[in-house]
């Protein structure tokens, strides 16, 4: 087995994430991007929020991280945008063509 990093963030428009994701691609940040819709429910300002967004949820490799969260803070809408970070186990192969993806 082999580590590789997923990294998702939230955005209130489909087509915001998907802008996300191509800059990630275009940059050779990101190896295999998701974008589906979830309801979030959180607290803002002291009041409780319910909202539909829009979950960009990317596979990189560790090494690829601080940037992939740089490049995703640069033009993120968000005051402050949610990141989660899991650092996975999949296969050798798969980690290494996500490795093969990404520049550097």
């Amino acid at each position: 087995m082999s580590r590789i990093c997923e990294v998702s963030v939230t955005y209130h428009e489909k087509a915001l994430a998907q802008v996300a994701a191509k800059k990630l691609f275009e940059l050779r940040l990101a190896a295999v991007a998701h974008v589906g819709e979830v309801e979030t429910t959180f607290r803002w300002d002291g009041a409780i929020q319910v909202a539909s967004e829009w979950r960009l949820t990317v596979r990189i490799t560790e090494a690829a991280k601080d940037s992939v969260i740089a490049g995703l803070t640069a033009d993120h809408p968000y005051e402050l945008p949610g990141f989660v970070i899991h650092t996975c186990e999949t296969t050798a192969e798969s980690a290494a063509w996500i490795a093969s993806q990404i520049a550097g």
